[in-house]
C-alpha cells in the first residue's frame, strides 16, 4: 500500500513538471513580436539608438517601465539583480543612445508572461540581440527589446568583438 502511494505521488509531481514546464514554453511563444527583425551585421562605425523604456501587460497595456532601463556588463536578463548593471547610468524613454555594434546574448521580452491576453498586445517584442553603447563616459550592453522598433535589427553595425565582455 505505501509503495503505491509513493508511486501515486512521484507521478503526479512529475505531471505538474511536465505541465509547467509546457506553459512557460507556450508563454515563451506567445510574446514573440508580431514581426521579429532580424539582424544582419555591416560596416556600420555606429549608430543612435533611441530607448523605449516601456513594458505591457494585457493586450492594450503599453506604459512606462517603474524602473528606470540600465546598462549591463554582460549580455544577460535581471543583471542589476546579479550585481553586473553599470553604475552611473539609468534612463527612461526618449534618451538617445550610440550604439557601436552587436552581438547575441540571453532573450528579454518586454511582455509580462503571466498575462495571456498580453499575446495580442502589437508592442510585445522578444529579442537576444544585445547593442553595446556609449552614454556619455559610460558604455555597457542593453537588450534591443527596451529601443524604439526603429532602433531594432542591427541597423548595419558590425558584430561585437567576442572578447568585449564591457
Amino acid at each position: 500500500m505505501r509503495g503505491r502511494s509513493w508511486l501515486r505521488l512521484t507521478t503526479t509531481m512529475i505531471l505538474m513538471v511536465v505541465l509547467a514546464g509546457s506553459i512557460t514554453v507556450l508563454a515563451i511563444y506567445n510574446a514573440q513580436g508580431n514581426d521579429p527583425v532580424v539582424a544582419v551585421a555591416g560596416d556600420q562605425e555606429d549608430a543612435w539608438v533611441t530607448v523605449q523604456n516601456k513594458v505591457l501587460g494585457s493586450a492594450s497595456d503599453f506604459k512606462e517601465d517603474r524602473h528606470l532601463l540600465y546598462l549591463s556588463t554582460r549580455r544577460i536578463s535581471y543583471c542589476a539583480y546579479k550585481g553586473c548593471s553599470v553604475a552611473g547610468f539609468t534612463a527612461g524613454s526618449g534618451v538617445k543612445l550610440l550604439a557601436l555594434c552587436f552581438a547575441a546574448g540571453s532573450a528579454m521580452t518586454n511582455v509580462n508572461l503571466w498575462s495571456l491576453s498580453a499575446r495580442r498586445n502589437p508592442h510585445r517584442a522578444s529579442s537576444d540581440l544585445w547593442y553595446y553603447v556609449r552614454a556619455g563616459a559610460v558604455e555597457g550592453w542593453v537588450n534591443e527589446v527596451y529601443l524604439t522598433p526603429a532602433s531594432r535589427g542591427g541597423l548595419g553595425l558590425r558584430h561585437c568583438d567576442p572578447s568585449l565582455t564591457r
